[in-house]
């Protein structure tokens, strides 16, 4: 439905990392911000009492963040849909937010089996769209050139707040921003015992994104598979916060692992394979869910996939199509 447009300046606290892309976890919202309307309290920006934080979601960049100035009152307006609330400052550009918000969040809850395709989310994912970079950095720590991120809370085994805080000014916005970052928020709600870990979240992020977007990912392995200088994968299903220097091989390397284990069964079984992974062990979850016997095997099928895959997209750069659609998409 469609709320009443209001206005109310918004001053949200610097976060305690500028300049980190991916901090740790933060509460889900800061706790200024505009009033949740009558009969949905629960979601107004705040950190719940009695919840901590369950994770915070970002797309990478390099740049510092951004200098603790002061930032001038935003005066926001409030559209409102079944799962969001969206603050903005341009009308247009907010009911565009809003249809591609809840589409991504329909298709992606459908794909990876969330509980968001049976019911409604309550409270309603909170989305801020942040009208300069400036604006953006200032009001959430994050450097200018960051695209946005997401945040949730848990209470037990439910999610008690959702936000996602992106900059209106990127090009790439509702093509492949917006998917990513609403994805993370629908596989929270997966997730809710225990955090997913970084390499799937980002890869399955990803698959979200347009084909093209996937394939510039995959062509970022081929310098890094030619010269050997790959993550061992035993070791990139265990780091949570690489170096800054290794953040692209990372995610470039997340995004690949994810695509190729989802192609060997389902987006389903994908995420059963993570959940068991957690409980019983990596190598257990990959004999148990995809008959792979260990990290040797894995690494070796899994080499042979992202090899071929770069080849495909360097066939498809030269004007020929490729031999395969290597992306498979649900």
């Amino acid at each position: 439905m469609s709320g009443g447009a209001g206005e109310q300046p918004l001053g949200l606290p610097v976060a305690t990392a500028p300049g980190d892309p991916h901090p740790g976890p933060q509460p889900a919202a800061p706790s200024a911000g505009p009033p949740a309307p009558d009969g949905d309290q629960g979601s107004q920006p705040g950190s719940p009492a009695g919840a901590v934080p369950v994770q915070q979601s970002g797309q990478e960049s390099g740049a510092r963040g951004a200098e603790n100035t002061p930032a001038a009152p935003l005066s926001w307006h409030v559209r409102e849909t079944t799962n969001f609330r969206i603050y903005h400052t341009d009308p247009v550009q907010a009911e565009q937010a809003a249809q591609a918000a809840e589409a991504v969040r329909t298709q992606q809850a459908r794909r990876w089996r969330s509980s968001a395709a049976r019911a409604p989310w309550s409270p309603r994912c909170d989305l801020y769209l942040y009208p300069t970079p400036k604006d953006f950095a200032q009001l959430t720590g994050q450097p200018e050139t960051s695209p946005g991120f997401s945040t949730m809370a848990v209470n037990g085994n439910r999610i008690v707040a959702r936000r996602v805080n992106l900059r209106a000014d990127h090009p790439k916005l509702l093509a492949a921003i917006l998917p990513h970052e609403v994805t993370h928020v629908v596989l929270a709600d997966l997730f809710t015992q225990q955090q997913i870990p970084r390499w799937a979240d980002e890869g399955m992020a990803v698959l979200a994104e347009p084909p093209a977007e996937q394939a510039s990912r995959a062509s970022e392995l081929t310098e890094p598979l030619r010269e050997g200088r790959v993550f061992k994968l035993s070791e990139l299903m265990a780091i949570d916060y690489p170096s800054a220097e290794a953040w692209n091989l990372y995610y470039a390397q997340s995004v690949s692992l994810t695509q190729f284990l989802v192609e060997q069964g389902n987006p389903e079984q994908f995420v059963s394979f993570v959940r068991s992974a957690q409980r019983k062990g990596v190598e257990i979850a990959l004999r148990e869910t995809y008959h792979i016997e260990g990290f040797a095997e894995l690494e070796n099928r899994w080499q042979t996939f992202a090899r071929r895959q770069a080849a495909e997209i360097a066939t498809s750069s030269r004007g020929a199509p490729p031999a395969s659609n290597s992306i498979r998409r649900e």
